[in-house]
């Protein structure tokens, strides 16, 4: 088989000439050359444009976490048991060596950090391709363009615009320098050592990075790896293993889940939503992608195929498997299943559908070469392929939508953290820590305090607290009424940037004897801030009634005056 990647075409004569003196093959060489280039420039291309469009400078969720660490750091208080500490299952050693570095470099630019792990993602496809390229060096370059285009779909949106995320594609990379290093077509003892160090920068990072260890056990067992290699890999899985686990607070770890049991007195409901995992939110197209999964696994993983690159395909397969079942574990003992996170679940879920494609891209073995195993597996390539447009296309459109709602969700939290001090309790954790009680505004406001001081994040741009006013007006009484005895005060209120509500109102009244008295606190309700005012109480005549509002970091404004006469 050619390979497209040769270049531009001969120049030609006689009969196979063409206009120019370039012959039909060159031509087409060329045109695949092109086709090739774009199929790779075109996915990362957009990948990189949907963080830029969409992602916003904002500290959020979990990440306040990252805000501790740096304080640490610059308190001079940081030690190891900071930086190992869990966080709910996770150990994020390396992400937070990562964290420490951006904040010196960049203030925690949360928008570099995207980027970065978007870096990491286009790297990891990379690797990905040339590994199983090295077993199969006769195929084309451009068959590997449905790699890219899977690996990098927006089907991932919630991973890609979330900085904190930066934990799971330190996982994908790690992941796929391990599979580089361990499917070398000649491993020797230096190659193994880097892969067992890297498979530990992975397992140190999130919890899922410690399904390295079985994927690259798969790998081993295709590439028929000696005894002293496979024992090697396993103590090594062992030891990080019982050092992950070593002082892990399992209370703190499950503090987020609902029944453990919910998988096995719900089975039905647990192996749909393994299923939409599977199928990045889509159970059908999960039925499918795990029937092939399965097959691939059967056919080119325990028969131990020949040397061609599908066990590297067999290894991602295995990764997205059980990545799958253990977050299937996870997430739906929520109840009905925390449909969510489908968004940040994909990542790793993508492995299965890119890992299917590259086990089965080379030809068979010549055990296989009965007739209906060829109509069998050309059946198989063809579902494959009409199953990764419709993932990739699913994943374009839901992941445009999920982005557009996210950037609104990120704008929100950033106008509430920038102006947080005179921000509810309720709108604090809504919009910075959703999930959590109101009194964790407490928490969420000393790590804002935090932030500020060390410039992090968006807090260390042009964007300062808002210094404008509140915007208030009288609504009762009119303007020019007549008032006796008892009158009701009715006031409009609002917060000049529409985020914070107005922590109170006051009527005042200058006119005759009073200038800017006192005359009622206004109550909030429904149709506006009320009081109540015994006109009896001031001495017949012509008044000028103003409405005060404060927010809650003093700032203060007071409404047009409104002219009444007081006959009494």
């Amino acid at each position: 088989m050619e390979d497209s990647g040769a270049g531009l075409g001969a120049t030609g004569s006689g009969a196979s000439g063409v206009a120019g003196g370039i012959s039909r093959p060159g031509r087409l060489r060329s045109a695949v050359f092109l086709l090739t280039v774009v199929g790779f420039v075109l996915p990362t291309a957009a990948y990189f444009w949907f963080i830029h469009r969409y992602a916003v400078n904002m500290i959020w969720q979990d990440q306040w976490n990252d805000v501790i660490l740096v304080s640490l750091s610059y308190s001079h208080h940081l030690n190891f048991g900071a930086i190992w500490a869990q966080h709910v299952e996770n150990r994020l050693l390396f992400p937070n060596l990562i964290v420490l570095i951006l904040a010196m470099s960049t203030n925690l630019n949360i928008v570099f950090e995207e980027y970065l792990s978007a870096l990491m993602m286009v790297v990891a496809t990379a690797l990905f391709i040339l590994a199983h390229r090295r077993r199969s060096p006769s195929t084309p370059w451009i068959y590997y363009c449905p790699v890219a285009f899977v690996m990098l779909s927006f089907a991932q949106a919630g991973n890609m615009l979330w900085g904190f995320q930066l934990a799971w594609y330190l996982v994908m990379i790690s992941l796929a320098v391990t599979v580089f290093l361990v499917d070398r077509p000649t491993l020797a003892w230096l190659g193994m050592t880097g892969a067992i160090v890297v498979a530990l920068v992975g397992s140190f990072s999130s919890l899922q990075g410690l399904l390295i260890w079985p994927a690259g056990l798969v790998l081993l067992y295709c590439r028929r790896r000696s005894n002293a290699f496979v024992l090697t890999w396993i103590t090594a899985a062992v030891v990080a293993g019982l050092l992950y686990i070593s002082d892990l607070n399992y209370r703190a770890a499950t503090r987020f889940g609902g029944n453990p049991s919910y998988v096995v007195h719900h089975p039905i409901a647990t192996i749909n939503f393994f299923l939409s995992t599977v199928g990045v939110r889509h159970a059908l197209l999960g039925v499918i992608i795990l029937a092939i999964a399965v097959w691939v696994i059967i056919t080119r993983g325990i028969h131990r195929g020949s040397g061609d690159g599908s066990a590297v395909g067999v290894a991602m397969v295995c990764f997205g498997l059980l990545f799958a079942a253990t977050i299937t574990v996870g997430r739906a003992s929520y109840g009905a299943g925390d449909w969510t996170e489908a968004v940040r679940d994909a990542t790793f879920d993508l492995l299965i559908l890119a890992g299917c494609y590259l086990a089965l891209l080379d030809r068979p073995s010549e055990s296989n070469t009965h007739a209906w195993d060829q109509t069998l597996l050309g059946s198989i390539r063809a579902i494959l392929v009409v199953t990764i447009c419709l993932v990739v296309f699913f994943g374009f459109t839901n992941g445009i939508d999920y982005a557009g709602k996210w950037h609104q969700t990120e704008a929100l939290a950033r106008d509430v953290t920038v102006n947080i001090k005179c921000a509810s309790n309720s709108l604090v954790v809504s919009a910075l820590a959703p999930g959590n009680p109101s009194s964790f505004a407490t928490d969420v406001r000393q790590w804002a305090r935090i932030a500020r001081t060390h410039d992090l994040a968006l807090l260390g741009g042009q964007h300062t607290v808002d210094k404008r006013p509140p915007m208030t007006k009288v609504l009762r009484p009119l303007n020019g009424s007549t008032l006796q005895g008892n009158e009701l005060l009715d006031a409009a209120a609002v917060d000049s940037d529409n985020v914070c509500s107005v922590a109170k109102v006051e009527f005042r009244v200058t006119g005759g004897p009073l200038t800017y008295a006192l005359i009622a606190n206004g109550k909030q309700t429904s149709v506006g801030w009320l009081g109540a005012w015994d006109t009896r109480t001031v001495p017949s005549g012509t008044y000028q009634v103003r409405s005060i509002a404060y927010s809650f970091d003093d700032r203060l404004a007071q409404s047009t005056p409104v002219w009444v006469t007081v006959s009494n």
